[in-house]
């Protein structure tokens, strides 16, 4: 038995004992919760929280924290039908937060990424631009609190819208120009990204480090997107979960970055591509699954990172 399985079996039995009315400080709880998350077990953490919030928790930070966890946890669990999720985690944070006025990046960041998701499952655009919303208000508060992570997804909604309104524009005849102003917009944001984080030292900060490769690949810098993408393997203990949202993300950028006629084959040869697989190493031929549509893709052993499942529902890009 790996130190990771019994880590991951010990705190199973620590959450379900805590499940159980074991008393546990809420401190301890959270603790234990985000642990939890990094062996995809999201609805016990969803369940341990939901029942800290339930007993009541006086500390304002730590119930405010311990609200955007369990609003992480709900629309993570696989368990759960994805809609009812998506809708059940919106409203954990409207319940707590008004969304409306908030200035909190976190939250902002949360409900910029339970829109999407929601785009993702229905394809309806008015989430998407929800979406934008929220990780545009998280944005314009500063980059450096959140290190680029509500910039850089602000920055990839504004690809996605625009691909939408380019393929509008193409089937009615209309002008490209909100198209062409959310892609400018975009690569503002990841210049500003790039400028404000290119010379900082990292060590061990793997969201920071696939922020900027995500960055220059956007602004299809792939050399410099290649660098920054291979300090991510040098650090260890990331969720399962943490690496297939990146990669799922850099696919995404590849295709919208093609041209729409591209055959699959063309796209294989082009630069975007080659560093995607780079990135995923002797797991490269998922990609190409991932580029076609919807699938379920098991991947296990070493490569590209080792012992890990992933079910991916992927977006069919031509419907």
């Amino acid at each position: 038995m790996t130190d990771h399985t019994q880590e991951k079996e010990a705190l199973i039995q620590i959450a379900e004992q805590i499940l159980q009315g074991k008393q546990t400080e809420p401190a301890e709880v959270l603790s234990i919760a985000k642990k939890l998350h990094g062996y995809d077990e999201f609805g016990r953490a969803r369940r341990m929280l939901e029942q800290a919030l339930h007993q009541g928790i006086d500390d304002p930070e730590l119930r405010q924290v311990c609200v955007q966890k369990l609003a992480l946890s709900t629309y993570k669990e696989s368990h759960l039908n994805r809609e009812s999720a998506l809708n059940q985690a919106i409203d954990v944070l409207q319940n707590e937060f008004d969304l409306a006025k908030t200035n909190d990046q976190e939250t902002l960041g949360l409900a910029g990424a339970i829109y999407k998701r929601k785009w993702e499952t229905q394809g309806l655009k008015i989430y998407l631009e929800q979406s934008l919303l929220y990780y545009q208000r998280a944005y314009d508060k500063g980059i450096e609190a959140d290190k680029g992570y509500t910039a850089i997804n602000a920055a990839y909604v504004l690809d996605l819208l625009a691909y939408l309104e380019q393929k509008q524009a193409d089937s009615s005849g209309a002008s490209y120009d909100i198209a062409i102003e959310r892609r400018n917009k975009a690569n503002m944001i990841r210049k500003t990204i790039i400028d404000t984080f290119k010379d900082t030292v990292i060590e061990n900060d793997y969201w920071l480090i696939m922020t900027l490769a995500e960055a220059y690949f956007g602004t299809q810098d792939y050399q410099q997107a290649g660098i920054w993408l291979s300090k991510s393997g040098d650090i260890t203990d990331i969720a399962d979960w943490e690496y297939l949202t990146s990669a799922k993300q850099l696919v995404h950028l590849a295709k919208l970055q093609a041209d729409s006629q591209i055959s699959e084959q063309e796209m294989e040869t082009t630069e975007a591509w080659q560093v995607l697989v780079a990135f995923m190493g002797d797991k490269a031929a998922a990609l190409r699954s991932m580029y076609r549509g919807k699938v379920g893709l098991a991947l296990s052993g070493g490569g590209f990172r080792s012992s890990f499942t992933i079910l991916v529902y992927w977006l069919n890009w031509q419907n």
